[in-house]
């Protein structure tokens, strides 16, 4: 009897999170899309439902024309690649207890013995770093680097100010 519960537990598990992550972005995703493509009427009370007359094209139109979306493309990149040049000692100190709770709790969970042995076959304290644990950190750096990148993406607060809104502008600050 118990090891049918628990084959049947290890086939409802993996059901139900799919399920549960269909319905956490899923809503979210059906919501964006349906009120984009409604009038301005209907997308004022958004709901799930469909718009009577679609707009889809007309609005998404609208919104690259009026809202110069292409030169707010580029303004994002702009202020993205400056920010992370010119604001890096800013954004370090913003920034970098995240990057050290991350690297910090990695590091944690390699194994000693791993750096016991390269420090059998020779390995000198510099070398077991650079050959050993910074290959490991990898994936750590790349999650922390997509992160911050992402949290520069979306400032709105530095665009603001710094652009004020003028010929170049974000692509946040213009939505």
């Amino acid at each position: 009897m118990r090891s049918s519960a628990r084959g049947w537990s290890r086939l409802v598990h993996p059901a139900v999170v799919i399920i549960l992550t269909a319905v956490v972005i899923g809503i979210p995703l059906w919501l964006a899309l349906v009120t984009s493509a409604k009038s301005q009427g209907e997308a004022n009370l958004p709901d799930l439902s469909l718009p009577r007359v679609w707009h889809l094209w007309d609005n998404y139109s609208q919104a690259f024309t009026q809202g110069r979306m292409l030169w707010a493309l580029f303004g994002s990149l702009l202020v993205m690649v400056l920010s992370v040049a010119g604001m890096m000692l800013v954004y370090m100190g913003m920034y970098m207890s995240l990057v050290i709770f991350f690297v910090t709790g990695f590091v944690r969970t390699i194994p000693v013995e791993v750096e016991e042995a390269a420090r059998m076959d020779g390995a000198r304290p510099l070398g077991i770093f650079i050959k050993v644990v910074l290959p490991l950190l990898r994936p750590v750096i790349a999650t922390a680097t997509i992160l911050i990148c992402l949290y520069i993406w979306n400032d709105v607060f530095y665009a603001f100010f710094v652009l004020g809104g003028g010929t170049y502008s974000t692509l946040p600050l213009n939505l």
